[in-house]
């Protein structure tokens, strides 16, 4: 037992030193989402082993709860969800946060049935929570907590949508340094999640999730994506909009998207945008790739969920936000283009649950950039999940 309790401290000591220079190069502040969107960097608030207030806000309570389960504080971490969910003044946002940790917590001690209970207690909340973003979170807690939705009656869940596949239908095959251009698929799907996460309030069904419902789809069908698979997978999904496409890779440095956004509710394709641009070099020629991308989505689920013109969509402008202000962080990451393809292959592991693979990759990640918030957050929790 103490051997095991030596190793749990050494870990403790290396999550302490990764958390630091996350700190370092992250908001020391918390800012959660409102009913408005907006970003949300609820993990680099104040916790995790640095003294997590002892009073202030009951979401950021709940967040210090969250910070103490990363750096393996599950006593603390489940002291400081209680007193969240025990105090009368506490709103809903911070009682499903809180209610996270303690899935959290319980998964990590192997404690399933509390687990199980504790998600059940977050939609009894809110029946459209999700554990989002999803960098915040281990794979193992997606299984649990569509286990436990999937026991509850069926609804389209609010402000929802699905990002589906991205086939590879490339005319030129020769990769991109040492990487596969398969790997764009993953990169793009997780780029589009993690900007609208970022930017909007939108709910996005988790990867895991959408890619088995998507495969079900597939094997019933003729294997391709098309609109009419698209409402069925979104329909399963329980999303108002499933996102799907494919991408050719033209030469070493251009790439042609074609995307397409399906209502799920009538089968009307809202948006079918072709993109092409350049996906080497500086990293604001990438980014004008995603912001393309993710701001038509942006007004294509806002015209379907609130019946408002692309034109005059908040998500749209809340989209062009985010992007103003990710252009000023990228500035000058010259290794920005080629970890997209390395984060395609650290989400490839993940999807393999190779979860020791995924972690080598996602520090390969961080090597080639290492401003890149992601991989930090991606570190963090693969290195608990692989603890506790």
């Amino acid at each position: 037992m103490s051997h095991v309790n030596h190793q749990v401290e050494e870990m403790r000591i290396v999550l302490a030193v990764i958390f630091m220079v996350v700190a370092m190069t992250l908001s020391s502040c918390a800012s959660s989402k409102t009913e408005s969107g907006g970003s949300e960097d609820l993990v680099y608030a104040a916790g995790a082993g640095y003294g997590a207030p002892s009073s202030g806000s009951q979401m950021e309570l709940a967040v210090a709860s969250y910070n103490e389960w990363l750096y393996l504080n599950f006593d603390r971490a489940l002291q400081l969800a209680s007193r969240v969910q025990e105090d009368p003044a506490s709103d809903r946002a911070a009682r499903v946060e809180a209610f996270k940790t303690v899935a959290l917590c319980h998964l990590s001690n192997g404690n399933e049935a509390g687990a199980r209970q504790a998600i059940v207690n977050m939609l009894e909340i809110d029946d459209s929570a999700r554990f989002t973003p999803e960098g915040k979170y281990p794979p193992p807690v997606y299984e649990l907590y569509h286990k436990v939705k999937d026991e509850m009656p069926g609804t389209m869940d609010i402000r929802t949508i699905a990002i589906g596949d991205f086939e590879n239908n490339s005319v030129y095959t020769k990769g991109f340094k040492n990487y596969d251009l398969d790997l764009f698929r993953p990169a793009l799907i997780h780029s589009i999640i993690t900007d609208l996460s970022a930017a909007t309030d939108l709910k996005i069904v988790d990867r895991q999730r959408t890619e088995k419902i998507v495969e079900e789809v597939q094997l019933g069908g003729s294997g391709m994506m098309d609109a009419e698979s698209a409402v069925r997978a979104g329909s399963m999904l329980g999303a108002h909009c499933f996102v799907f496409g494919q991408y050719m890779v033209l030469d070493k440095k251009n790439v042609r998207i074609d995307m397409r956004v399906v209502h799920t509710a009538t089968g009307e394709i809202i948006v079918a945008k072709q993109i092409t641009g350049e996906f080497k070099g500086k990293p604001e020629k990438f980014l004008a790739l995603e912001q393309d991308l993710v701001t038509e989505i942006a007004g294509a689920v806002d015209q379907v969920i609130n019946g408002v013109p692309a034109e005059k969509s908040s998500y749209k402008a809340a989209a062009d936000a985010h992007f103003i202000t990710k252009k000023k962080e990228v500035k000058g990451r010259d290794g920005y283009a080629e970890s997209q393809f390395a984060i395609g292959q650290a989400v490839q592991d993940e999807e393999r649950s190779d979860y020791s693979a995924a972690l080598a990759s996602w520090k390969r990640v961080l090597d080639i950039d290492p401003d890149n918030k992601d991989a930090k957050q991606r570190v963090l929790v693969l290195t608990q999940l692989m603890t506790s």
